[in-house]
């Protein structure tokens, strides 16, 4: 009987350490899946603010094109402007030459 009790208690700390080298195996794959998701976690994060950049860098690119045709439109339309103020000031002065001369061509033509 007591071959059998040493046998018992030899076998019980062999399952006990058996089963401490398991529970230590898994609390050492548990913090190796933390770790693991903590990083891929991390790395969607970092994708999306990513990929949110890119969005604002291709909206503020637009934006500035559009911007630049808007511009390139009204300076267009300025110019067509100042031409046409140009050419209808241009008309006036002549305009205005012929009537001088007419008055001093009159004005002599009464001496």
């Amino acid at each position: 009987m007591n071959y059998l009790s040493v046998e018992l208690i030899k076998e019980i700390k062999e399952t006990e350490q058996a089963a401490e080298e398991k529970i230590k195996t898994a609390i050492h794959k548990s913090k190796e899946i933390i770790k693991d998701a903590q990083a891929k976690g991390a790395l969607i994060v970092q994708q999306a603010v990513n990929q949110e950049i890119d969005i604002s860098k291709q909206a503020i690119e637009k934006a500035e094109t559009d911007a630049k045709k808007e511009v390139e439109i009204k300076l267009q339309k300025n110019k067509q402007e100042c031409d046409s103020i140009k050419e209808n000031a241009s008309k006036k002065i002549d305009d205005a030459v012929n009537m001088v001369m007419e008055r001093i061509v009159k004005f002599n033509g009464d001496s």
